[in-house]
């Protein structure tokens, strides 16, 4: 797709790094660790850090039932979601050529609740499996009382536009010569994995990321 979908989601700033290819910008939703969820709640703007997984042409979120943001959701209400994946921070010999490396995407929509089970138990495991595929398969099923008091909401990813910074500060005559410049790139990785005392001796999860396409 080389127009965007809406006039909102249409990048003014930087506008030659827009990206608005569908595979680009789910693969950057996949590949966010966490998103930044903004709406309109009965107490006014609201916005919560939050995990998502996608699926096909939705995202998925999850939370209690009693989570104002999700519940606005739930009810329809629109939101705007960020994700973001820094990939380096770029050092020039300014400081106005300082930067950051990045992939991001922004999406606009109205949400909905996942009320059918099979559909709602699919979000669900989807969720379970992002970071350690399997592992829903391995562990103890919701039980009917978890099921009842988690929310999934969904938000359908057609209305969205990706934007990507890529490569080294921009230099120019008469900064200062004797100082670094380039990328230090960043990078999410794993620590130790660290069990409770009735995991001792068994092994841990082994980790995927960004999550296989499922």
């Amino acid at each position: 797709m080389s127009e965007p979908p809406s006039r909102r989601t249409r990048v003014q700033r930087g506008a030659k790094r827009a990206v608005y290819d569908r595979q680009a910008i789910e693969s950057i939703i996949d590949s966010a660790p966490y998103c930044s969820v903004s709406t309109i709640t009965p107490d006014g703007l609201r916005q919560i850090p939050l995990s998502h997984v996608r699926g096909g042409a939705w995202v998925y979120f999850h939370g209690h039932a009693r989570n104002a943001v999700l519940g606005a959701l739930a009810s329809g209400a629109e939101a705007c979601v960020s994700f973001v994946v820094v990939d380096g921070l770029v050092f020039g010999r300014s400081a106005a050529s300082h930067s950051v490396n990045f992939h991001s995407v922004v999406l606009y929509g109205h949400g909905r609740a996942v009320e059918e089970e099979a559909e709602k138990l699919h979000a669900l495991r989807l969720l379970t499996d992002r970071f350690v595929p399997g592992r829903w398969s391995e562990v103890s099923p919701p039980a009917p009382a978890d099921l009842d008091s988690t929310l999934v909401v969904a938000l359908s990813t057609a209305e969205a536009s990706a934007k990507i910074r890529e490569g080294g500060p921009r230099l120019r005559a008469g900064e200062a010569d004797a100082v670094w410049a380039g990328v230090v790139p960043l990078r999410l990785a794993a620590g130790e994995a660290l069990p409770v005392p009735e995991a001792e001796g068994l092994p841990p999860p082994r980790l995927a990321w960004p999550r296989p396409e499922g």
